[in-house]
């Protein structure tokens, strides 16, 4: 995200992940077509820039289905982008029900990378009621703060 008010870019993706996932059933409960989907034993990312590799939840290496923003979308800030993501997802509360009922993990990785190199740090906030309602969903919200390259 570049936005005149922020000093970061922001990147949200909804990942369903589980093993052996059913994708047309995700498909389905979510209304939604993933962008990607990865087998268990696929690689989760590419390397960072700087060489190095981001440490990912284990369950990210399971079968995963995940959707991103448009790149209108992604021009907004990140609150912008997560109310988005609770304006879609919540008429599908019941498939997040029914995802847990299946051992799928529910998880929105939002990303952050600083606009300016000198940017000593990023400061946002998830607001309680924000977190309650992706809680409500049963969606997990995870952030990675990407450090300036030089």
């Amino acid at each position: 995200m570049v936005n005149s008010t922020c000093n970061y870019r922001a990147t949200t993706i909804l990942f369903i992940c589980g093993q052996n996932i059913d994708i047309d059933f995700v498909n389905q409960s979510l209304n939604l077509l993933p962008e990607v989907v990865k087998r268990q034993g696929e690689a989760v990312m590419p390397s960072l820039t700087n060489g190095g590799q981001r440490d990912f939840d284990s369950r990210m290496n399971w079968d995963r289905w995940s959707r991103s923003l448009t790149s209108k979308q992604l021009n907004q800030s990140l609150h912008q982008q997560l109310k988005f993501w609770l304006q879609t997802l919540s008429p599908a509360r019941s498939a997040f029900q029914e995802f847990e009922r299946r051992d799928y993990w529910s998880v929105l990785d939002c990303q952050l990378v600083p606009t300016k190199p000198y940017l000593p740090s990023i400061q946002f906030r998830l607001s309680k009621e924000v977190q309650a309602k992706f809680t409500k969903l049963g969606i997990d919200v995870d952030f990675t703060i990407y450090l300036p390259s030089e």
